[in-house]
């Protein structure tokens, strides 16, 4: 009986084939692939947190999300593009198609170790914006924070996960692309792994900020991702955006020896 599935050498070699071309190894394709994604994940979970056309989704005033949308974009690839212009490329970097169960094992552990990579980095970032007033300011964490406190679904909405300062937002991107050079023995990170982060990393980030019931596929693996929502009530614990055991071993040294309240510290 004939069937029409891919033999997985066919597979692999397709893979191989559409990871080594051109369009694939040009510096845009992975900034792409992570603006993509968010655009498809924010439109997912604002479907299921209000029903509104399309056009109210986005231009709904007043924050006007279409234009800081626009906005975010724009910088962020101005960001990628002066980031390219001065920094070397990591040399060596492989397809990482899947062809057996070792390459499969690679790529799980790639894409769990820039997970883990952005977590750790952003978590003391984050943390400092809300312990010490002068950095959240400095840094504008504020502006990430402004929407928060509405009983207003249109505003407690998974768009918050990009409304960010320039600088704020900047660290996030930065951090993101440290953990995509290389992996934490040195080599460099296959561009499947990469792509893949890219996917997965945005999911999870929409995610955590959503008031939408489902889908909880992160929430209900991951307890950054599940108690992200009280740190946007209060501004305090927990500060780790995916994973929780930094907050359960650091923050609460942080968190006692504060003098006054969390909640105004990162405005």
């Amino acid at each position: 009986m004939a069937t029409n599935s891919t033999p997985p050498a066919e597979g692999s070699a397709r893979c191989e084939a559409l990871l080594s071309s051109a369009p694939a190894a040009w510096w845009g394709t992975e900034p792409t692939i992570a603006v993509l994604s968010f655009f498809v994940w924010m439109n997912l979970f604002r479907s299921r947190e209000v029903k509104e056309s399309f056009a109210q989704r986005w231009l709904r005033p007043p924050y006007r999300f279409a234009l800081s949308g626009a906005a975010s974009i724009a910088i962020y690839w101005l960001g990628v593009a002066l980031w390219v212009a001065n920094v070397r490329a990591p040399e060596g970097v492989e397809t990482g198609c899947v062809s057996g169960p070792a390459s499969a094992f690679r790529l799980c552990i790639e894409c769990a170790s820039g997970l883990l990579g952005y977590d750790f980095i952003f978590f003391w970032l984050h943390l400092s914006m809300h312990v010490s007033p002068r950095i959240g300011h400095l840094l504008g964490h504020g502006r990430h924070h402004e929407l928060d406190g509405s009983a207003e679904k249109a505003i407690e909405s998974s768009f918050r996960t990009t409304h960010h300062s320039i600088v704020d937002g900047g660290l996030q991107v930065l951090s993101n692309i440290l953990v995509q050079r290389y992996t934490p023995w040195g080599t460099a990170k296959t561009r499947l792994a990469r792509w893949c982060h890219n996917v997965i990393i945005t999911y999870m980030l929409v995610e955590s900020h959503t008031s939408a019931p489902s889908p909880a596929i992160a929430r209900r693996f991951f307890s950054g991702v599940r108690r992200h929502n009280i740190h946007h009530r209060t501004r305090g614990p927990p500060f780790q955006q995916f994973f929780g055991y930094l907050d359960h071993y650091v923050t609460p040294f942080f968190v006692a020896n504060l003098k006054g309240p969390l909640k105004d510290r990162s405005g």
